[in-house]
């Protein structure tokens, strides 16, 4: 939508808006949330939020809890957000129920309560919501909030991978990887890796890295190795210090045009759309014709 379009959508939105139309009011809050239309004001954003939520639109609840959680428009107050996301969650809000549940789970806005976390986890994942599908997935993996169970695990994160969110696809990957709960099957986990890494995930640049320094069909790739490395070593993961190490181990191995070569190839690993293309051609020209 072009700046006239929102401009005229604000011009139709704001007299329903201002007559009571809660849903007016949540598309008036949705332009001065992100400034199309009208200048940015995330407290406006927040006041017509409130007004449709106190009508009980169930969206709106949950936005205004997400305002109160992360002190946007409105001081911060996870004491207000997890009330709000408790009545959006009752009328049925798969993400309210994963955004309740993660409330529970860490205690925050109220008390820490692994039972009810594993309800509104289990409500949202049965919902579709994706977040509360790896988060469910999590907690059966460590046994934690319920008996450990591989299977359902398994489930989960499969549900959430079918839909391409990156930490389901990660965590499906792992237990490919290292067989847990399932056959161990190296390509099946390299495929979700790709996948869950071209969409940001830094821990499967690392986990990509590893394969392809270990070697896949017993051939190793080094500058591929290092770029995946370096992409990982520059995100905020749990592997961002071992990342960073063997991308150093394996710089010391490379001449100075390799060096570069892998340097201008994790750049290009980032671009937007070009991570895939990029990798199946850097597999397909180093691999050994045999294998091609």
């Amino acid at each position: 939508m072009i700046r006239g379009e929102y401009v005229k959508a604000f011009k139709e939105f704001e007299p329903e808006a201002n007559a009571g139309n809660p849903v007016a009011q949540m598309s008036l809050a949705s332009l001065y949330l992100r400034g199309n239309g009208v200048p940015q004001n995330l407290e406006k954003a927040f006041a017509w939020n409130l007004a449709a939520a106190k009508q009980e639109l169930s969206e709106a609840q949950f936005r205004v809890g997400v305002a109160y959680q992360l002190g946007e428009g409105v001081q911060q107050n996870s004491y207000a957000a997890f009330n709000w996301y408790e009545r959006a969650a009752g009328q049925h809000h798969p993400a309210a129920q994963a955004y309740l549940a993660a409330m529970y789970w860490d205690g925050e806005g109220t008390t820490k309560n692994l039972e009810a976390a594993i309800k509104w986890f289990t409500l949202s994942a049965t919902n579709g919501n994706a977040f509360a599908q790896v988060s469910l997935g999590k907690a059966y993996l460590a046994g934690i909030g319920v008996p450990q169970d591989f299977s359902q695990a398994i489930k989960w994160f499969t549900q959430a991978a079918r839909v391409k969110h990156p930490s389901g696809m990660y965590y499906l990957a792992e237990m490919y990887e290292q067989g847990i709960g399932i056959d161990k099957n190296l390509a099946k986990a390299e495929n979700l890796y790709l996948e869950s890494a071209s969409r940001g995930d830094g821990s499967s640049y690392y986990k990509l890295g590893m394969l392809h320094s270990q070697g896949i069909n017993n051939v190793s790739n080094p500058t591929l190795s290092y770029a995946l490395f370096n992409v990982a070593a520059s995100k905020s993961t749990r592997f961002q210090k071992e990342a960073a190490y063997r991308r150093d181990l394996i710089a010391a191995k490379l001449t100075e045009s390799e060096l570069r070569q892998a340097q201008n190839l994790s750049v290009e690993l980032v671009q937007p759309g070009k991570f895939s293309e990029l990798v199946t051609i850097k597999l397909f020209t180093e691999m050994p014709n045999d294998l091609q």
